[in-house]
C-alpha cells in the first residue's frame, strides 16, 4: 500500500509540473480522487470535497442545490454571528482534552446565553458551564459559572448521542433559519491517535430544540442541574 501511494504521489507531482491544460487538470483531479480513496483516514464526507467532486463530474444539480442553500443563508447572516462570549472562550483544542464538545445556546427574548464545554482527560470528565448576560454583549457579564465532574456513564451517553446525531457528518449550516427562534453552535474536537488526523468542527443550527443534537444539549444541561426558564426547551 505504501509503495502504491508513493507511486501515486510521484505521478501527481509530474502531472502538476506540466503546463496546466484542461487535459492535465482532469488527470490531476483523477489522481487526487484516486489518492483520497487509497488513504485510510481521508475524510471524503466534507462539503468542500463534495463540491470539488461535483465540479469535476459536471454535476450541475448538486452545485445549484449547494448555491441555493448558501444564498438562502445570506438573508439571515446578520442574525447568525456567534455571540461575542463564544469568540472569547478558550478554544477547546487548547484545553488539553483528548475529546471535547462545546455547546453555545441563546434564544429570542431570553437575556441569558449558555456556553457549556464537556471534555475528557484520561479518566476525568469535566463539565464547565458559563451563563452570560446576553442583554449587553460588550459587558461580558457572567451570571454564573458551574464546574462539575461527570461519570463515565455520562460520557458514554454523550458520545453515543454524538454518534447518533452523526455530528461529524453534518453540514456546518442548514438553510433553515429565522428570527424569533434560538441559536445553537456545537464544536467538537478529537485529538489525533495512531496516525489519524486531529478533528475539529463547528456546526450551527437554528431552533434545534426538537432535533437530536438539540435534545443532546438539553440532556447535558440537565447534568449541570441548571434550568433557564426562558430557554425554549422549557416552553410549552
Amino acid at each position: 500500500m505504501t509503495k502504491f501511494i508513493f507511486t501515486l504521489l510521484i505521478f501527481f507531482f509530474v502531472a502538476c509540473s506540466q503546463q496546466p491544460s484542461p487535459q492535465n487538470r482532469d488527470l490531476i483531479m483523477n489522481n487526487y480522487f484516486l489518492a483520497m480513496d487509497s488513504l485510510p483516514f481521508a475524510d471524503t464526507s466534507g462539503e468542500d470535497f463534495r463540491l470539488l467532486m461535483a465540479y469535476h463530474r459536471n454535476d450541475t444539480g448538486y452545485l445549484k442545490k449547494s448555491y441555493a442553500e448558501i444564498a438562502e443563508l445570506l438573508k439571515y447572516a446578520p442574525k447568525m454571528w456567534k455571540p461575542i462570549f463564544f469568540e472569547d472562550t478558550i478554544p477547546i483544542n487548547k484545553k488539553h482534552f483528548e475529546e471535547a464538545y462545546r455547546f453555545c445556546y441563546d434564544a429570542a427574548f431570553c437575556p441569558t446565553t449558555a456556553i457549556m464545554t464537556i471534555g475528557k482527560r484520561t479518566d476525568s470528565i469535566i463539565l464547565d458551564l458559563c451563563l452570560y448576560d446576553s442583554q449587553d454583549d460588550m459587558a461580558r457579564k457572567v451570571k454564573s459559572h458551574t464546574i462539575k465532574q461527570l461519570t463515565k456513564q455520562d460520557w458514554e451517553e454523550l458520545t453515543k448521542g454524538i454518534f447518533y446525531c452523526d455530528f461529524w457528518g453534518l453540514k456546518e449550516m442548514e438553510s433553515r433559519s429565522g428570527f424569533d427562534g434560538s441559536s445553537l453552535y456545537i464544536t467538537g474536537y478529537k485529538i489525533g491517535i495512531n496516525g489519524s488526523k486531529e478533528k475539529h468542527k463547528t456546526i450551527y443550527r437554528w431552533a434545534a430544540e426538537e432535533m437530536a443534537i438539540g435534545q443532546l444539549f438539553k440532556r447535558c444541561l440537565d447534568w449541570s442541574d441548571t434550568t433557564i426558564a426562558c430557554f425554549h426547551f422549557y416552553k410549552k
